[in-house]
Order: structure tokens, then C-alpha cells, then sequence
């Protein structure tokens, strides 16, 4: 008990070491994202757990008069939002509180991978893939890691770049896939662990990280579970019978993980899905092939980490069989992140979120697999990093995180005595983002093309109440047609910020 003690008294300054770096990269986030990348971040998805909060907590809302997205991202999101969400219910402070919590987790898991390096697993890479003839680091391969790790970090913070499309992502992302990236690796250090010795304790917290995990992203069936049994399968045949266990393991808990997800949809219904576009399979998967080309290549920093992880691969394939477990993981995960959306066809244009998580694990499999001689240039890579982010903060300046509001909302705001009530319609995207950031406290009734409402992560019973009072029409991606049918001709139409907003009668 002593020893146990003492134990957790030396982890415990690491820990608040952690807690310390987490809360001050919160920080940078909040200072180097411009108003064009906030507008990207402060999205209908990403205020979804915010709203449902907010509803049920200070609104009086009840949760089962919503829908929930299909994949609801109750555990771990939902779990660190309501922490954020204790310590502040103001809605900007607990975001950046979710952020801080988002990177301590990060930080926390990746440590026993970066303490490992590459040699974790009962297979070590070889030590000339990594060095030329005479040790030292090859040229070709510091160029590839430098190119892949850096040019993206640099793009990403430039203030040039004018999308969140990658790390903001994977960090603040909560509803995008963006917890994956970390159930990844939580998973596969506990099957680490469990390979080698009996350990019922490890397995059992597998089984319930995975069973939550499933139940609230089936993204993790893909990206976690599918490589982890392809792992397990090439283990078992080396001759570790364990791994058979484990693999059982892994299979009964996505089952049960589904089954709990299905439980929890009939108990509150989830959002309606528009069908993947295609007649039959084949145009499916072409449709979406297509999108996600256009979208990794509209991106620059996207395109050249793709390709950059997919040469990393080719680099690798003659050397197959001395790949660590940790690197084939790692790989299968980024592969399966992007052919899987494509293969089932429900990939479509603007859904990175499928992809990101398996680019960033894709990333750390490099990175790992060159951590020793990595630690070579750590001065360089330091006073680099260092100098990168204190330009990115100073050009970032203007996107000051707590002043932040989209012009649109500002005009609404300014406009309150025109538009006759608070509450108005919008499509999906400009519906929450108004209502959440708007200082005059607005509130708009998300629709669909055909004026009814957008049956998707929104309380329905408010909503339909809310219809019966509403004065004002944000027109952008909303059908003139069924708007006016629903609720007449306008009498007068505002221009705000380019949108075109249409007031109607109080009566």
C-alpha cells in the first residue's frame, strides 16, 4: 500500500506537468486560429454537445425530446464536455476548458508510445531502414519526415492557410471522429500490455473502452478494431496463443458496442442520414472516390501528407516482415481511414472528419518509427517549434478567441429591431452557430430543402413551438419555395453580410 502510494506521489508531478502544458497549448490554439479558421471550427456539428448542454442544464429541455447524431459521441466527448461544462457554463470558457482536457488526454496516452519508440512489440524494425551505411540518419528519409511532420504544422498555422482542416481537428473536433485518434491509441496500449502475460484486468478495461467507444462512434469498428484483429490474427499465426484470447476479446466487445448503440437509439432517436448517392455500388464507391480526391487535394498540406504517408508505406512494404506491431497497427489504421468511406460509398465532399483520424495516426506511425533519430535534431526541432508557433501567435492576434463572432450573427445582432422577434429559421449550419454565438440571444430553427425541420442533433419539441413565432428567414441554402409556402411572401428582405435574410408579418 506504501509502495503504491509513493508510486502515485512521483506520477503525480508529470501529471500536473501535463495539466500545465495542456491549458497553455489550449491557449496558442485560442490565439493563432484567425477569423476565417474560427468560422471553420464554430460549426453546427461541433456546437451540437454545447447545445444539448445548454438545453438541458439552463434551458429546461428535456434529452428525450431529442435526435442525436448516428454516431452520438457519448464517451469520451460527452463525458469531457460535461466536465468542461462544470467548471464553466459559460459557452466559450468551457469550449477552451474542452480543449485543454482534449490535449492533456492526448499528451497522457501518447506517452508509453513515445517512452517505446518503435521497438515496442515482438518485432523490431530494422535499424538500416532508419540509417544510412555509415549510422547516419539518411538524408532521403530526414527530408520525408520533415516534409510530412513539418510542412503541414507550418500550412496549418500559417496565416495564409484559411481552413481548421487537420490538427485543429483532431483536437476540437469532438462530433467530427476527432476522439478516435486517441481511442487508437488507448486500445492498442492495452493490447500491448495483454499479449505478453495473463492480465483479465487489462482485458476488461478493453472490453469496456471499446464497447463505449463503438456505442458512440462506429468509426472505431473501422479504424480501431478492423486493424487490431488483422494485428492479433498475424500474432497468433507467429505462434502467441494469447492473442487469440485477446482477439476474442476485441470481436465480442464491437458486437456488444453495436448492440449498446442501438439500445441507446431506441431510447432517443437519431438524426435522419440522407442515403449515399449512387444507383448501384460501383457508382457509389466512384462518387466517392472522386469527392475525396478533390477534398485531400484542395488542401496543400493535405495532398502532401497523404502522398507522404503513402510513400512511407511503399518505403516499407519490402521490409513487411520486420514491421513492429505498433507500426502495423498504426498503418492499417490510416489505410482503413480512408478506403473504408470510399469501398461502402458514404463518403461525401466536405467529410474529412472519416479520414482525419487515420492521417494523424498515420503521422505518429512515422514519427515513432523514426523517434531515435528524431532525438538527434530535438534543439533544432525545438527552437523551431518555438519560433513557428510565436509568429503564428502574433499573426493570429486578430482571430482573438473571446471577441470572435461571424459577421453574419454580428448583423443579426445588430438588427434585432427589424426582424421583429428572436426567433428565426436557417439551414442546418447557420441555425446553431447563430443561436449559440449571437450576444442578443437569437434563436433559429434549423430546416431541410423542403422547409420541415432538420431532424438532426436538435430538440424537436422546442423546435416545433418555436415555429409558430418565428418573424425572420436566414436564406442562405434554404428553398425559396418552401419558405414561402410555409410562411408567406416577405415583407422586406435584409442583406447581412451577403446573406439574404427575409422578414415576415408579426401576425
Amino acid at each position: 500500500m506504501v509502495g503504491k502510494v509513493m508510486n502515485f506521489g512521483r506520477a503525480l508531478p508529470y501529471v500536473a506537468k501535463l495539466a500545465i502544458i495542456s491549458v497553455a497549448w489550449a491557449f496558442v490554439f485560442a490565439a493563432v486560429l484567425t477569423p476565417s479558421k474560427l468560422n471553420s471550427l464554430f460549426n453546427s456539428d461541433l456546437l451540437h454537445p454545447q447545445a444539448l448542454l445548454d438545453d438541458v442544464f439552463e434551458r429546461g429541455g428535456s434529452i428525450s425530446d431529442w435526435t442525436l447524431p448516428p454516431n452520438p459521441s457519448l464517451f469520451p466527448d460527452g463525458l469531457m464536455f460535461l466536465s468542461a461544462w462544470s467548471i464553466s457554463q459559460n459557452f466559450r470558457w468551457s469550449f477552451l476548458w474542452y480543449v485543454a482536457l482534449s490535449v492533456f488526454i492526448i499528451l497522457l496516452v501518447l506517452g508509453p508510445l513515445v517512452q517505446g519508440g518503435s521497438s515496442a512489440g515482438p518485432r523490431s524494425v530494422s535499424e538500416k531502414s532508419r540509417t544510412g551505411k555509415d549510422g547516419a540518419p539518411s538524408i532521403a528519409l530526414l527530408l520525408l519526415i520533415a516534409g510530412t511532420l513539418l510542412f503541414p504544422l507550418l500550412w496549418e498555422l500559417s496565416p495564409l492557410n484559411a481552413s481548421s482542416f487537420l490538427y485543429m481537428s483532431v483536437l476540437v473536433l469532438p462530433i467530427s471522429h476527432g476522439s478516435v485518434f486517441v481511442l487508437a491509441i488507448l486500445a492498442w496500449i492495452l493490447v500491448r500490455k495483454a499479449l505478453p502475460r495473463e492480465g483479465l484486468k487489462t482485458e476488461l478495461i478493453l472490453a469496456g473502452i471499446l464497447t463505449a467507444a463503438t456505442a458512440s462512434d462506429r468509426l472505431v469498428q473501422v479504424v480501431v478494431g478492423m486493424p487490431l484483429l488483422l494485428v492479433l490474427l498475424v500474432e497468433w499465426r507467429s505462434g502467441n496463443t494469447r492473442a487469440l484470447r485477446v482477439g476474442l476479446v476485441v470481436v465480442s466487445s464491437l458486437f456488444a458496442g453495436e448492440a449498446l448503440l442501438r439500445i441507446i437509439n431506441e431510447m432517443i432517436p437519431s438524426g435522419i442520414v440522407p442515403p449515399a448517392i449512387g444507383s448501384s455500388w460501383t457508382e457509389r464507391v466512384w462518387l466517392s472516390a472522386q469527392a475525396l480526391g478533390r477534398d485531400i487535394f484542395r488542401a496543400p498540406h493535405i495532398a502532401f501528407i497523404t502522398l507522404g504517408l503513402f510513400g512511407w508505406i511503399v518505403h516499407k512494404m519490402p521490409q513487411l516482415r520486420t514491421l513492429s506491431n505498433q507500426e502495423m497497427f498504426l498503418m492499417l489504421a490510416f489505410l482503413a481511414s480512408l478506403t473504408a468511406p470510399v469501398l461502402t460509398g458514404v463518403y461525401r465532399s466536405g467529410a474529412m472528419r472519416y479520414v482525419t483520424p487515420g492521417i494523424a495516426l498515420g503521422m505518429l506511425c512515422v514519427l515513432l518509427a523514426n523517434i531515435d533519430t528524431l532525438k538527434v535534431f530535438r534543439s533544432t526541432l525545438l527552437v523551431g517549434t518555438v519560433g513557428v508557433l510565436s509568429v503564428a501567435v502574433m499573426a493570429g492576434a486578430q482571430g482573438a478567441y473571446f471577441w470572435y463572432r461571424p459577421q453574419l450573427v454580428r448583423c443579426l445582432d445588430g438588427s434585432i429591431s427589424t426582424l421583429g422577434s428572436r426567433e428565426g429559421v436557417a439551414d442546418f449550419w447557420n441555425a446553431s452557430r447563430v443561436s449559440y454565438l449571437s450576444t442578443e440571444r437569437l434563436s433559429l430553427v434549423p430546416l431541410d430543402n423542403r422547409g420541415r425541420i432538420f431532424d438532426f442533433a436538435v430538440n424537436r419539441r422546442r423546435a416545433k413551438m418555436q415555429l409558430e413565432r418565428v418573424t425572420f428567414a436566414v436564406m442562405d441554402r434554404l428553398n425559396p419555395k418552401a419558405i414561402r409556402r410555409k410562411f408567406g411572401p416577405p415583407e422586406s428582405i435584409l442583406d447581412c453580410s451577403g446573406a439574404k435574410v427575409w422578414i415576415f408579418s408579426e401576425s
